[in-house]
């Protein structure tokens, strides 16, 4: 009886950690380029009928405490719809791949392609960190600039730099750090020219459906409800044979 309790409370820690990935994929739906988390046990399919597609499109997993109640957070990495903003620093990646970033902590990969200029005239994120090309970080001088499909950047027909664009070897070691940003424990590879393209004045949506996030919601707190009862029933149940034995 106690194994069975055992699991129950394992459940409705799933459960829990269920409800936070839904959580915080309903709060980041209108994130540009944000990928949405799913919590997956061993038998996932039979939760998540769609994963098959998913893992085609490389899920990747996400370091998680969930691990501590045998589950894991995966990352759905099926691309997004592109929404056109005119921002000349707005860019998405059509097809796979990853722009690089610099950070204090080192190499980081996102797909999220709202960037700015510093001070400096770098290209940098809305935090600040540089956009890696070919040769080092990029650098821009006032005024217009054209991004060309193989990330090329520039200006008065002159080239100012190209942005470098990754795919990970190794999409399931692949770590969310928040900020739409990813760390790699895996390779990297260089996508070639061809490979993929940069669309200029364009950003990549999430992949949140917040009708399917709501169903989902609605199954896993029923589950927990039910789990809950189960729980519940438990305790009575105890209670009820520990006076017993105290009557004898």
């Amino acid at each position: 009886m106690q194994d069975l309790m055992n699991s129950t409370l394992i459940a409705m820690q799933r459960n829990v950690a269920s409800l936070e990935r839904i959580a915080n994929n309903l709060a980041n739906q209108l994130t540009p380029g944000y990928k949405r988390e799913i919590l997956a046990g061993r038998r996932f399919s039979s939760i998540e009928p769609r994963f098959p597609a998913m893992l085609t499109a490389s899920a990747a997993h996400v370091t998680d405490d969930a691990r501590s109640h045998g589950a894991e957070v995966l990352l759905d990495l099926r691309p997004a719809s592109l929404k056109q903003t005119a921002q000349p620093l707005d860019l998405a990646i059509s097809g796979a791949g990853f722009f690089e970033i610099a950070t204090p902590q080192g190499p980081a990969y996102t797909r999220r392609g709202q960037f700015q200029l510093d001070a400096q005239g770098r290209l940098v994120t809305a935090s600040g960190w540089p956009i890696i090309g070919h040769t080092g970080e990029l650098h821009l001088n006032p005024g217009p600039v054209v991004i060309t499909p193989d990330g090329t950047l520039k200006q008065e027909e002159q080239a100012r730099g190209q942005l470098r664009l990754l795919v990970a070897e190794e999409p399931t070691r692949l770590t969310s750090i928040g900020e739409g940003l990813y760390v790699a424990e895996g390779a990297m590879r260089l996508m070639a020219v061809g490979e993929v393209a940069i669309k200029q004045g364009f950003l990549e949506g999430s992949n949140v459906e917040t009708a399917h996030e709501m169903l989902q919601l609605q199954r896993t707190v029923r589950h927990f409800e039910t789990l809950h009862r189960v729980a519940q029933g438990y305790d009575e149940m105890m209670g009820t044979a520990l006076r017993k034995l105290g009557e004898l």
